[in-house]
């Protein structure tokens, strides 16, 4: 184990970091490609552009993450059956693998998309499993996989930021009591979207971001 530091403002050094409490993490060509016994919270580098595939898988340990601005892409599994109870996702971040936040040690009850989010393509079951209320999507987002929300038995409102996202959605939660939530200039959607009723979005709701909630 060593420590590192950055080689250039656009990357990091090849090798293990310190994590939480106690373990490590490996970066591989600017990738966290995994960890070594993780515990507590987490602080990704800058530098790091990717959380690699089952990078925090079953890590239950793990029960916060602050991830760099830095980053692009969160691949499948990445944190699936963490510890992790909220996120926040950096702008920089375009895309979220299948998965990604699934079947959490504890109930996930908050992410944030950051202002101006470049985030465009939500994958498969990437959120399954979780316990937010609500959830506000960017209006970058131009995809989203099927049953991105399933089994989130909270969850009662979807605000979509712009247009009706295309992809292989098939369900929204199989959940029947959903309000999707549309702008006034969005385009795409009619009355009801997968099963859920598509109202007008609260004026609150069209500049933020995020979304929280829970039991």
């Amino acid at each position: 184990m060593f420590s590192f530091a950055p080689t250039t403002a656009s990357g990091v050094a090849d090798g293990t970091v310190n994590c939480g409490t106690s373990g490590t993490v490996t970066i591989t060509s600017n990738v966290l490609t995994g960890n070594t016994n993780c515990v507590g919270s987490v602080t990704v580098p800058e530098g790091v552009t990717g959380i690699g595939y089952q990078a925090f898988y079953n890590r239950s340990q793990v029960t916060s993450i602050t991830l760099p601005s830095s980053l692009l892409r969160i691949e499948n599994q990445a944190f699936r059956t963490s510890g992790l109870s909220s996120i926040i996702i950096p702008a920089s971040v375009t895309y979220i693998g299948s998965l990604s936040f699934s079947i959490n040690a504890q109930p996930f009850t908050s992410v944030t998309f950051e202002s101006l989010s470049s985030i465009t393509t939500i994958s498969d079951y990437a959120f399954q499993y979780t316990d937010f209320a609500s959830v506000i999507i960017p209006a970058s987002v131009t995809s989203m996989g099927a049953d991105v929300f399933v089994s989130n038995d909270m969850l009662s409102s979807i605000h979509f930021l712009g247009n009706k996202p295309g992809g292989s959605t098939s369900d929204i939660s199989r959940k029947a009591d959903i309000t999707v939530y549309r702008t006034s200039a969005a385009t795409g959607f009619g009355p009801t979207w997968l099963g859920a009723t598509v109202a007008a979005s609260p004026a609150s709701c069209t500049k933020s971001e995020s979304i929280s909630g829970g039991k």
